[in-house]
This record gives structure tokens, sequence and C-alpha cells, in this order.
């Protein structure tokens, strides 16, 4: 709160509470309590700011010569109008020896794969009585194993993670997918690998659509 306002306020505070002396500063918030609007962990925020919690998960089995490589992405990536607010993965190796995984976030790829399944909403509010399994309302899923894959695209967009043998770990990793996707990739052939997300899909506001052309080209 502005000097001005808290000016404001403490003359009309004294007035109401018919103080003389000074006081603390926190006696503002005590009598009027606040709450942080941009907390994405308050539910009834979420809900007015078309906030939807969601999860998936996505385990691919390549061909003896191919890497593991499957993207997270949107329904489309020629309409703006979602984005996905990553805020943790988990990595799964199933196998008795430590493997690589590489994350890359790109803003194309030709051709864009179909999604194999959609993320999961974890908001009953958004579900009806009908939905007695996870119902397709998300925006943004896993694609299938893409099949072809023999290596890792060249690039310095690439994030990569050790996993140890037979592990689990999550890690609260961050992205914003906005007419963009995740790809995923082992490092070495034949290698099935896992992941889980945990994100928050919402509504794109104004400032934050991109045309094709990228960076250069943000705006409404």
């Amino acid at each position: 709160m502005t000097e001005i306002r808290q000016s404001r306020f403490q003359t009309m505070l004294r007035g109401v509470f018919a103080l003389t002396d000074k006081f603390a500063p926190t006696l503002l918030e005590d009598i009027m309590p606040v709450y942080p609007i941009e907390d994405a962990t308050e539910p009834h925020l979420q809900q007015s700011k078309d906030v939807r919690i969601e999860m998936g998960s996505q385990q691919v089995v390549p061909a003896a010569t191919d890497i593991s490589a499957f993207t997270l992405q949107p329904v489309s990536l020629t309409v703006g109008t979602w984005i996905l607010d990553v805020v943790g993965i988990t990595f799964t190796n199933r196998d008795a020896a430590a493997r690589e995984v590489a994350v890359y976030h790109v803003g194309g790829m030709t051709p864009l794969p179909a999604i194999d399944h959609f993320l999961s909403l974890m908001d009953g509010r958004y579900l009806g009585a009908s939905d007695a399994v996870s119902s397709n309302r998300a925006n943004f899923g896993f694609s299938a194993q893409i099949a072809g894959s023999i290596g890792i695209p060249a690039g310095n967009n690439v994030h990569r993670f050790f996993i140890p043998g037979q592990t689990s770990f999550f890690i609260p990793w961050k992205c914003t997918l906005h007419r963009s996707l995740l790809q995923f990739f082992s490092v070495a052939i034949n290698v099935s690998i896992g992941v889980s997300v945990i994100a928050l899909e919402r509504l794109a506001e104004p400032p934050e659509q991109r045309r094709s052309g990228g960076p250069g080209s943000i705006g409404p």
C-alpha cells in the first residue's frame, strides 16, 4: 500500500477507533486482511482466473534402433488461446542402469505429432456427474512415441537430467507453453523413459499472446 493510501486509511482508522497515539504499521493488515492474488495455491483464485490444475504421464518404449521421443504439446500451435505453466516434472527410469534424459522447449515442430492422451483435470469444479473416467477437457497432452527418432536434435536449448537406475525423482522445473511444446528424449537408443508433469492451464492474457513471428511479434 502506498504512503498516500496509508495516510488516508490511518486517518480513517484513527477516527473509527478514536486513536490518539501512534500505532504499529501492522495495524492496517490486522484490520484489513489481504491475501496474495497471484498465489497459484489458492483454489478459489484459480477458478476466478480460469486456471485449471492438471497432471499427466507418458511412458514410451522405442524400437531397438530408436531413442525414446515424445512431446508435451497443445492441440494447436497456431491458436494461442491457452497457456500451460508447468510447475513440476517427475522422471522415471525403470532400467537397472542409470540413464540420461534430454528436454527441449521449442516453438514449432513439423509435422506436429497427434496427441496420444490429454492431461487430466485435477479440479472437481470442472467435472460433471457423467465423467466416470478422466475427461479430455484439457488443451494440452502427450504424444505417443515418435517413430524413427535416432538422435536428439542439435541446439543449445536442451536440459539434460541424469536418472539413476530404477528410480523416480521429482523436480520443481518450470516452463510456460504458449504455442510451443516440450520434447523429451532418451540420449541412448532402446531405452524406455517415463515422464509425469503437474501444471496449471489458463487463458492467455492479451499481452502474452504472440504471433508466428516470434518474440518480436509479441502482442494482441
